[in-house]
């Protein structure tokens, strides 16, 4: 009996042992999946090597496949999972090989709390550069109000602005979830601290994140467990306080009813995710209903932010609501990002590689974000500040040249800064558009002759209800509705009418919002995952 315990026993290692292989010949045969996903942060997508003598030699080949057949045989994601799981319930942490996926190490608190641990050091001072009890170190953060004062006053001489926001640490809203093994020593003087009390005292448009979150604690959580990033609510109500800032006559974001949901919203369970475990985050979310609300007579304003990944929805906000038509975002000092999402320059560390005249001449407001965690780092080390007013010393804004008509000849990337919803197209007699479209025109003969817009709406974005309408502005100035019937049309608007709305420098901002839009692949059309909703042939002086 024991002989035969024994055989089984073997047998059963074996299958353990040979299943992954077998299972990835099988899967590759099959083309079927018999794994799991893993949730991956890197970025890196591992490919298995050609085979190189020189890279054999110096064992980078080897490093490569191995790291290609680890992301590729099957049961890696179910025997990742496992282990994670494991170290994850038996030893409240993440696996070291997960600073891959994560891009930091994370730290479990009571009630399987999600931390980083530089929130939590930046919170409790466990490092000596988090103190800010000196008078040098203070020095340096009321120097670095000073730049900002200095940044806002020659903004404002070229009628522009500088908005100041800092978000709130998770540490001081879940302070009781910390391990108890972080909480030694008297707290002292945190970097944030020193920075209000300095702004208090300054003309600085500034937006307090931590005082607005204070305002709001006992209507939600600010902070989940499943992430390091604030509440989809508390980060709503901030962004909309920023946006509020741009103007009075400037269209904001109106929060309605407060929803809640088992089901988390955007990345209110990212870092969660990424630890790769079997269990789920249980907690309820929260999020507001988003309206867009637009003035009887409004200005568009043009923004740029810089600042880190909290920055992310104040930039989502924007774009989602159609608040700017042109929305660039610097990640810290990595990379400037355009409304796209895709990155237009790596800055790598240096902020020489930034065309600011550039992005200042399209700029009219610039939102500054940085988390109370960085507040120190920023008025050390970031650079951002001192380099934007060295510029601003010399800055002479230069007027690009304008665009006359839209007949989609020219390149698009040469007038992107002059629209937005538009898709990229080269050399075409047509361009797509999404629910938002805006044209920044230059020509003076539309005052004289009028402006035509020849279009064609599809019948998929098409209502029965005729109160389902589309609406044409410009300058700021709703002109007409637009009846979501599919066809081809030639909206004119004659040049009394445009009287109406024209300015001194005969710019003309043309913006259309559409009710809904499709994407082509799901009617079976063709691959185009695009949301679409107007076809656009040509906008202009009439023809």
């Amino acid at each position: 009996m024991q002989k035969i315990n024994e055989k089984i026993l073997i047998i059963i290692f074996f299958c353990i042992i040979i299943s992954p292989l077998t299972l990835t010949v099988l899967g590759d045969w099959a083309q079927k999946n018999f794994d799991v996903d893993l949730e991956d942060n890197s970025g890196v997508l591992h490919t298995y090597p050609n085979f190189n003598f020189e890279k054999y030699r110096d064992r980078s080949f080897q490093n490569e496949f191995e790291n290609a057949w680890n992301s590729d045989f099957a049961m890696h994601g179910i025997l990742t999972r496992t282990y994670n799981q494991i170290r994850f319930s038996a030893f409240k942490t993440n696996h070291p090989a997960n600073r891959e996926y994560i891009g930091t190490d994370l730290i479990v608190g009571k009630n399987k709390n999600i931390y980083e641990y530089q929130y939590i050091a930046e919170y409790l001072l466990l490092d000596q550069f988090n103190g800010f009890d000196t008078e040098e170190s203070q020095a340096q953060i009321e120097h670095y109000v000073s730049l900002l004062e200095e940044v806002s006053e020659k903004l404002v001489q070229l009628n522009k602005k500088v908005i100041f926001l800092t978000t709130p640490n998770k540490s001081e809203y879940t302070y009781e979830d910390i391990p108890e093994n972080f909480k030694y020593g008297e707290m002292g003087t945190r970097a944030i601290d020193v920075f209000e009390y300095a702004v208090e005292d300054s003309d600085i448009n500034y937006v307090s994140g931590r005082k607005i979150a204070d305002e709001n604690k006992e209507n939600f959580p600010i902070f989940y467990h499943s992430g390091v990033h604030w509440s989809r609510p508390i980060e709503q109500i901030v962004c909309s306080e920023v946006i509020k800032k741009f103007g009075e006559n400037n269209k904001y974001v109106e929060l309605g009813d407060l929803r809640e949901s088992s089901v988390p919203y955007w990345r209110d369970t990212d870092v969660w995710n990424l630890l790769n475990i079997w269990e789920r985050s249980h907690e309820t979310y929260y999020q507001y209903d988003e309206t867009l609300a637009i003035p009887e007579q409004y200005e568009n304003c043009r923004v740029l932010i810089q600042g880190g990944s909290f920055a992310e929805g104040l930039r989502n906000m924007l774009i989602n609501n159609h608040i700017s038509p042109s929305v660039q975002y610097i990640n810290y000092d990595n990379a400037l990002i355009n409304a796209d999402g895709n990155v237009e320059t790596y800055i790598n560390h240096d902020w020489n590689n930034l065309a600011l005249q550039k992005l200042l001449d399209n700029t009219d407001v610039i939102v500054i974000e940085m988390n109370e965690n960085r507040v120190g780092a920023y008025a050390y080390y970031n650079g951002f500040v001192e380099y934007l007013n060295t510029f601003l010393d010399s800055y002479i804004p230069i007027s690009q040249e304008g665009l006359a008509n839209l007949d989609f000849k020219d390149d698009y990337y040469s007038n992107q800064y002059k629209l937005c919803g538009i898709y990229p197209y080269e050399n075409s007699t047509y361009a797509w558009s999404g629910k938002y479209t805006y044209i920044q025109l230059t020509n003076p003969l539309i005052a004289q002759k009028g402006l035509e817009i020849d279009c064609e709406i599809p019948a998929q974005i098409c209502s029965d209800e005729e109160s389902v309408k589309g609406s044409l502005y410009i300058n700021g100035h709703k002109i007409q509705e637009i009846a979501c019937n599919p066809g081809s049309y030639s909206i004119l608007i004659d040049k009394d009418e445009l009287t109406k709305v024209s300015n001194e420098t005969q710019d003309w901002e043309i913006e259309i919002y559409m009710p809904s839009s499709f994407r082509p692949i799901d009617y079976g059309m063709n691959e185009d995952q695009r949301s679409l909703s107007i076809r656009l042939n040509y906008v202009g002086e009439v023809r």
